[in-house]
Formats: structure tokens, sequence, C-alpha cells
């Protein structure tokens, strides 16, 4: 028999969902006491009389951790923590072994040996195992607080990924017609202007040029992350001279 219990106090998990415990024990008494003793942490009881009925919570939930009783007819804790552990949800999931077996080193031993997070003798001490449950249950939700912060971040990125994209993508049109039309201006009106306002003109397109670049460059950006940056050496001489015709421009204008 397996029973599922929810107290409206939990704390939530990644996209909402409550810290779940599952309590694995032979003995409903031994369930029931426990539960009681860790409802005050404020997580999702599940509890197993088996380890057949554990195995299939497992397939069905995402724990917080798991209290297993070694002591249990037919399937044992020890070969009930051996199968949970080839289940993708099972993956770093701390698995807590509750024994009334004798505290010798052979114990210890096989209890590292699959990959037990820690180990509680019966009888067990109330304040030992409310503070060992309270510090997995605090790993577990600040470990999908991280998750949940990573993926909100993510998806801002991809936002304003997409948004530097279609701004810059649709800037180019109107830079390029820009620079364009200052050309056909110099060209049509060559002989009729002065030779300080060809030189704005020439102003016109030096900058519609330079925005052009500055477009290119955000599009780059835009796909930072999902292509790999080319690293180029750049003439420092000819970057200068850039800076000081572009001041020059300032000064004269």
């Amino acid at each position: 028999m397996s029973v599922v219990r929810a107290e409206a106090s939990y704390a939530p998990g990644r996209r909402g969902a409550p810290a779940k415990i599952l309590l694995v024990d032979d003995r409903p008494e031994n369930l029931l006491a426990t539960e009681a003793l860790l409802r005050p942490l404020g997580a999702q009881i599940v509890t197993a009389e088996s380890g057949e009925a554990a195995l299939g919570h497992v397939l069905e939930h995402t724990f917080a951790m798991v209290l297993l009783d070694v002591q249990m007819p037919g399937m044992d804790g020890f070969e009930t923590a051996q199968l949970m552990q080839t289940r993708p949800s099972m993956q770093g999931v701390p698995i807590v072994f509750v024994t009334a077996i004798s505290k010798e080193d052979h114990f210890a031993t096989r209890a590292a040996g699959l990959g037990a997070a820690d180990y509680i003798f019966k009888p067990i001490n109330p304040d030992i195992l409310k503070s060992k449950v309270k510090v997995y249950l605090d790993l577990y939700r600040q470990r999908e607080q991280i998750l949940s912060l990573n993926a909100t971040l993510r998806q801002s990125n991809e936002e304003l990924e997409r948004f530097a994209y279609v701004c810059s993508h649709d800037m180019q049109e109107p830079v390029r017609m820009m620079n364009t039309y200052a050309a056909f201006l110099a060209e049509d009106a060559a002989g009729r202007l002065e030779p300080g306002t060809l030189r704005y003109v020439q102003y016109i397109r030096d900058n519609a040029v330079r925005m052009q670049k500055m477009i290119r460059d955000i599009l780059t950006f835009s796909r930072v992350g999902r292509e790999e940056l080319q690293v180029e050496t750049v003439d420092s001489q000819k970057v200068l001279d850039e800076v000081l015709h572009e001041v020059r421009d300032i000064v004269e204008a």
C-alpha cells in the first residue's frame, strides 16, 4: 500500500511544485510516526510500504530526498536503492537509509557503495532526523530556485537577442538608402555646390558607413552564444586615424 499526502504549507519548488519526500517502510505505524514528525517542515509526503511501491512512485514524482528502511520483506532497502538509482529522475536525489541493523562498519560501507547520502539508526532520534531532513529540503529548494532563475535569465537573454537582431536588421535599409542618396547628391550637384557643402555631404556618407558597421556589430552581438566568435587582429594606427578624423569633423562642423 502507498499513500500520498499534501500539506497546505509546503514550499513551492520548480514551476510551483512542492518539495517531496518519499518515505519507505514496511510498517505502517513507522510511516505514520515519521510523517507526523516531518509534517512541520512543509514538504509533501509520499509513503510506500514496499520497495516495489517505492519504485512506482519514482516513476511518477520528482523527490527532494528519500528516507528508506533497510529491513523489508521481499525487496530490501539496499536493492530498492540500487534500482532507484537507475531512474533518470533519481540522479542526484539523496537517499537516507533508516535501519535497526547493528552499527558495524560493513553496513556503512555497503550504504556508501550504493551512493547513500546518509543513514539513521533506530530507534530514531526525532531532533536528528528533522535536522537532517531540513538540510536536504533546503538544498533541494535552493537548487530549484537556481534552476528557475537560470531559466528566466536564459529566456530574457533570448528575447534581448531577438530584439537586437530585429532592430539592427530593420535599420540597415534606411542607412543604406541614406548613403546612396548622399552619393547621388554629391555626383549630380558636384559642379553647383560649394566645397564646404560637398564636405558635409561626405560627412553624411562617412557616418552612414559607420552606422552600417555598427549595425553589423549589433547583428554579430545578437548571435553571440549561438555561433563561434572569430578573433582577428586590428590595426591600432588605423583606428587612431579614424578617431582623429571623426574628431576633426566634429570640430569643423
